[in-house]
């Protein structure tokens, strides 16, 4: 006679490990918020977001490599308005030194204040820093990384705005404007020197354009990467936890069964 078969218990029990499994990765899933928190369970989706994500955070990086570029050009444009307003005050005094109404003591009081004006700007130029670099006073470019890979970088050509640069003082002179006549040669230079700072503060000006046009195709990219790294790892919740619920129940009747066909052996071994 046949007592008792192994093959529902059998089924019930195989089933019963393979819910435990799947529940045990539901519940990664649930904790962490990712399809897949292990290597083994999707080792190239894992491998394409370790590289989404190194771009991602790169991408952030950048962005504030260029929110200092922009402060820095905002820097040399406050400098550049800063000189150009001295240079107008030069081109006053030099229509003034340049009529026969000036005395020659009242443009030797002018000469004295334009010399001044002279310091003020190679004050400028040489104490204007961003970050210890004189931005100002030297032509060494300011390379800034504008994305997450190599070579991908724009160039902020620093100037020199010296008084001596701009041709407005040589090297001792101190008469620009001692004279009717030398008072019109420096408004010609004047005139020179403000072509030079106004070629500058273009440049500038196209410069923070350029910047802030790679700031938004930057952010841009770093919210689809973002977004498209969500699809790939992130468990859709509500979908997860209705399959953790349907395996916890498939889980509970496995359970009962097995539990009901050991007590009805129990039972019958009773009877002898």
């Amino acid at each position: 006679m046949r007592v008792h078969s192994n093959e529902h218990i059998a089924f019930s029990s195989n089933r019963a490990t393979r819910n435990n499994t799947n529940i045990s990765k539901s519940l990664d899933r649930l904790s962490t918020g990712l399809k897949a928190g292990k290597g083994e369970q999707n080792a190239s989706g894992i491998a394409i977001g370790e590289k989404m994500r190194a771009q991602i955070r790169g991408l952030s990086q950048a962005q504030h490599n260029m929110n200092d570029g922009l402060s820095a050009l905002e820097t040399m444009n406050e400098g550049m308005n800063n000189i150009s307003g001295l240079t107008d005050r030069m081109r006053e005094l030099a229509v003034m030194a340049a009529t026969d109404t000036m005395t020659d003591e009242d443009r030797e009081i002018a000469q004295e204040e334009l010399n001044q004006l002279a310091e003020a700007i190679d004050e400028t130029a040489r104490n204007l820093e961003f970050n210890t670099r004189a931005i100002l006073g030297e032509t060494i470019p300011l390379v800034i990384q504008i994305g997450s890979n190599s070579n991908q970088k724009i160039e902020i050509n620093l100037i020199e705005v010296t008084a001596k640069k701009l041709k407005l003082k040589e090297d001792g002179e101190k008469d620009q404007i001692s004279t009717r006549e030398k008072a019109n040669e420096f408004i010609t230079r004047l005139d020179e020197a403000t072509a030079i700072i106004a070629k500058h503060m273009t440049e500038i000006g196209s410069k923070m354009q350029a910047i802030e046009s790679h700031m938004a195709n930057a952010a841009m990219y770093e919210s689809n990467l973002t977004r498209a790294l969500s699809e790939l790892e992130d468990s859709v919740m509500s979908q997860e936890m209705m399959d953790f619920v349907q395996m916890d129940i498939r889980q509970q009747g496995d359970q009962l069964l097995i539990k009901q066909v050991n007590n009805n052996m129990h039972d019958l071994l009773k009877l002898f």
